[in-house]
């Protein structure tokens, strides 16, 4: 499979119209329909973007390897990591004080989301 094909193929998988890919890519409708049809070749930057932007895997994207998904937990240590190398100070302080926390404090926090959320305790 091309990766022209593969684009295709993040696309349906996700249920984007052309025209919603193209919007959520900030291109053209028709810039979409080509790099579908093999009449351009993603850049590197649009390779890039269609990863970030969607959770694809770099790797399944660029060269065809499973899987075409990022996983979620690498999505959510990336978000973090965006969070620490970002300007927002006050959201930074409050990832300190929250590895900072002792065990206790977590255990107390944990039983009080998972009361408010209505959620069980993993077994």
């Amino acid at each position: 499979m091309t990766i022209n094909a593969r684009i295709k193929t993040v696309r349906e998988s996700l249920g984007f119209s052309q025209t919603a890919f193209a919007a959520k890519l900030s291109v053209s409708p028709s810039a979409v329909a080509k790099l579908e049809s093999g009449g351009n070749n993603p850049s590197e930057q649009t390779i890039k973007l269609i990863c970030r932007e969607f959770g694809v895997s770099y790797d399944w994207l660029k060269n065809g390897v499973e899987p075409m998904m990022v996983p979620q937990e690498y999505l959510d240590r990336g978000k973090v990591e965006d969070i620490l190398d970002g300007d927002n100070e006050f959201v930074k302080q409050i990832f300190v004080k929250l590895a900072g926390m002792p065990e206790e404090w977590w255990a107390m926090a944990e039983k009080a989301l998972r009361e408010a959320l209505g959620m069980e305790k993993d077994r």
